[in-house]
């Protein structure tokens, strides 16, 4: 029987890029944390994942965060797309067009050496600052159907004896309180 404990003495917490380091914003144990990555590689095709980040709270770490691709502008990768004159030759433009210029195809190189996404135009992207977890998603909202069977008055949902979960609000078809 291989020693486990070899394994958790080697996993440096800070090393690690893994969210599930984390539950509700403070680090685990080095054993839970080797639990958890095991349960990762062990159920990873089977649609485990998000459950196991809720019910460890381990997205509060998602704040801000950048999808971010390949390493467009720190190599030789922003050379690949010049354009090319009528003779097929390359004209010493660039076909990558960085945010902030008109009809900008590209992340801008002063925010990352890597290509980012959803940082390619701001205007009506709620993900160009990056993503943000919202608390209100670790629990799904309760339908109105129970409020309105269990209440005194089924057209007041706040008679009921049940209560929404916290972030959600006691209406219809609503989003998240105070998530943009």
């Amino acid at each position: 029987l291989p020693d486990y404990q070899i394994t958790i003495d080697a996993t440096e917490l800070s090393k690690e890029s893994d969210w599930a380091v984390y539950s509700g914003g403070v680090q685990v144990s080095k054993l839970l944390y080797c639990i958890r990555r095991e349960r990762r590689c062990e159920l990873m095709e089977e649609g485990f994942r998000m459950n196991d980040l809720k019910r460890w709270r381990a997205l509060d770490q998602l704040k801000n965060y950048q999808i971010e691709g390949v390493n467009l502008w720190g190599g030789n990768l922003k050379n690949m797309y010049p354009v090319l004159g009528a003779n097929g030759q390359p004209t010493g433009a660039s076909r990558l067009i960085p945010e902030g210029m008109p009809n900008a195809n590209v992340s801008n190189s002063q925010n990352s050496d890597y290509l980012r996404p959803y940082q390619v135009v701001k205007s009506g992207n709620l993900a160009y600052d990056g993503y943000n977890w919202c608390d209100a998603h670790y629990l799904n909202p309760i339908s109105m159907q129970h409020f309105r069977i269990t209440a005194t008055n089924p057209d007041d949902g706040s008679t009921s004896v049940i209560y929404q979960n916290p972030g959600w609000p006691l209406q219809s078809n609503a989003g998240a309180i105070g998530y943009k």
